[in-house]
């Protein structure tokens, strides 16, 4: 799955200062995925992903789902995830 924005192309205009990638926490990630895919954007995920996060000492699970923009950014839906 791609965590960054499509590759310029070379036909493509330049666009300076674009992102690629931009992540939103949110109380539930499929309904912001639905209301996203409502105004045009392009399902990148097909649905939530949930996951787990690890390190040395600790895994925490985490829920997400991921858009294309109409711009072609990567937009991704966090549920609130604990760290701590």
């Amino acid at each position: 799955m791609p965590t960054q924005g499509r590759k310029r192309k070379t036909d493509d205009e330049y666009i300076e200062n674009a992102l690629l990638h931009i992540c939103f926490v949110v109380k539930d990630a499929e309904l912001a995925r639905q209301q996203a895919l409502a105004y045009g954007a392009k399902d990148l995920s097909h649905g939530v992903v949930d996951m787990d996060i690890s390190n040395q000492s600790k895994t925490v699970k985490a829920r997400n789902s991921l858009v294309y923009s109409p711009n072609g950014e990567v937009i991704e839906f966090l549920e609130k995830v604990d760290f701590n």
